[in-house]
């Protein structure tokens, strides 16, 4: 699947990066309101809509000869996907990739290499990488006398969409990677990963340990979503913020943030757990609760959103093709600690340096 961009004029034009024009739309035929924040004025908003194609003939080298089209949508399920980037960077289009089942580490260095040659920008995200929930506790650790960060625990016995037992999981260590990276604000220094075979309809289940540079440790758990629903730690809320009830329960209740399992973040002063409705800050043996300001976005929302800040002041976006890269690095490195059984290191948290083949990680000398 893929969508494709196209931006028109609304108003006074202003200096960007690389486009001076202000509103984002996405082409046809089913349509998608995009929430104010990404419009102009209080009066317009930007109507974002979604089209749809087979891999028939070349589509990606026939929106990247159109000059009304601004920047190329992809699903990271495609075939030839490195390709289809390199394409579009070429053609001055920027990249939005959605990690529904992420690259190899070689194919992002492929894609982010090609869209700095062009001088376009290449965005990429997972279905929580927008959530509002983190982006707080982001903030909410920047901008507080919490401390450092020591300690965090998490664990998912649930999926976004309960698959079979061959599917599924490795898109959950991808979730967890990235959420100790964004939470710590650290490299990672360390890694292991220790998993269980599968038995019968069971999936096989896993225990990720990532040591960070800050000194830091994480420790993620995936239990598989056959059994016990850990939805029921974390408020009784679904992936997707809906009640975990009956469903005349969750047409009645209001919908929350969502989020990708329990989460525990130990600070030197506070201990924080985020929950669907609030983040849970322990301290001075006492509870308080900080609301969430931020709303959640999708992650096509969120790169529209990121990438109409960057056209418009130059802001770099949060989660670029280049941070995709390296999570996805911090996972191939857990999935050689699975198979070798041992601790893996990341060579001086310089994940950009990468080939192909994914070269070894050893210890530091």
């Amino acid at each position: 699947m893929f969508a494709f961009l196209s931006r028109v004029v609304r108003g006074t034009a202003r200096t960007a990066p690389r486009h001076p024009r202000d509103s984002i739309v996405l082409g046809a035929p089913e349509r998608l309101v995009l929430p104010p924040s990404l419009s102009t004025s209080r009066d317009d908003r930007a109507v974002a809509t979604i089209r749809t194609s087979t891999d028939q003939g070349d589509p990606v080298r026939e929106l990247a000869s159109d000059p009304g089209v601004d920047a190329i949508h992809l699903a990271s399920t495609r075939q030839h996907l490195a390709r289809e980037v390199r394409v579009a960077a070429e053609a001055g289009k920027h990249v939005l990739l959605d990690l529904s089942t992420a690259p190899t580490p070689t194919d992002l260095d492929d894609m982010v290499g090609s869209c700095k040659r062009a001088g376009v920008q290449l965005l990429a995200a997972h279905a929580h990488s927008y959530d509002a929930l983190y982006l707080q506790t982001k903030t909410a650790l920047e901008t507080n006398t919490f401390g450092h960060v020591r300690l965090l625990q998490g664990l998912s016995y649930s999926e976004d969409a309960p698959t079979s037992a061959t599917s599924g999981r490795l898109d959950q260590l991808h979730v967890q990677a990235d959420v100790v990276r964004f939470l710590t604000g650290s490299p990672v220094a360390r890694v292991r990963l220790v998993g269980l075979k599968a038995h019968g309809a069971s999936p096989a289940r896993y225990v990720a340990l990532f040591w960070l540079q800050s000194g830091a440790l994480a420790s993620m758990t995936y239990g598989g979503a056959e059994g016990f629903d850990s939805d029921e730690w974390i408020g009784a809320t679904t992936r997707q913020g809906m009640p975990s009830g009956p469903l005349n329960e969750m047409l009645v209740l209001p919908r929350k943030h969502t989020h990708s399992g329990p989460l525990v973040v130990s600070c030197d002063n506070a201990d924080l757990r985020p929950m669907p409705d609030g983040i849970a800050v322990y301290e001075n043996r006492r509870m308080r609760t900080l609301p969430i300001a931020i709303q959640s976005r999708s992650s096509v929302e969120g790169m529209l959103w990121e990438l109409r800040r960057w056209l418009s002041d130059a802001t770099p976006p949060r989660f670029d093709g280049a941070w995709a890269r390296d999570t996805q690095c911090v996972c191939a490195a857990l999935r050689q600690s699975r198979d070798a059984d041992a601790d893996v290191w990341l060579a001086d948290g310089r994940f950009a340096q990468t080939r192909s083949p994914f070269p070894p990680f050893l210890p530091p000398t």
